[in-house]
């Protein structure tokens, strides 16, 4: 009993730093957990119905360069599906979502959207709307340029 008297300051500081610890290793745990989450909810977005008919009418306009004009319902269908994307690049580059993960699901959804998103941006400026979806274009480029450890890219 005389050495916890004793050493009550060691004590109160190893018990501190423990505190310490546990609450940086739960700080890390629910970042982790938050990131994990914005992954799932991002996914279940892209796969969504809406977003598939999008990229759906994205791949038939590219196919026969029929894109659609700025006030045809389609317009807004493809914008919105590559709108999606662009946000998956916003979250991507600033790691909200776990990179690795996103690749590894993603990269070839997104290699093969680039030529027809491409496409669609060109067609977009040709009718006076301003470039813009910098991070879909960066997210695109990584994506075609992502070499994945399964067997589907060796």
């Amino acid at each position: 009993m005389n050495w916890i008297g004793d050493n009550k300051d060691v004590l109160a500081i190893v018990l501190s730093l423990t505190a310490v610890g546990v609450s940086l290793v739960t700080i890390l745990l629910a970042r982790r957990q938050a990131r994990i989450d914005s992954y799932t909810r991002l996914h279940e977005t892209l796969v969504s119905p809406a977003m598939g008919e999008g990229r759906r009418l994205l791949f038939l306009a590219a196919a026969d360069d029929t894109f659609p004009a700025p006030a045809d319902p389609a317009w807004d269908k493809i914008n919105q599906a590559l709108a999606i994307y662009d946000c998956a690049g916003v979250y991507y580059r600033n790691k909200l979502i776990p990179r690795q993960l996103f690749m590894e699901s993603w990269h070839h959804p997104l290699a093969n959207i680039k030529a027809p998103a491409e496409a669609f941006l060109n067609h977009a400026q040709r009718n006076s709307v301003r470039r813009t979806w910098v991070s879909l274009q960066n997210l695109l480029d990584e994506a075609a340029a992502y070499k994945s450890k399964d067997s589907c890219c060796t």
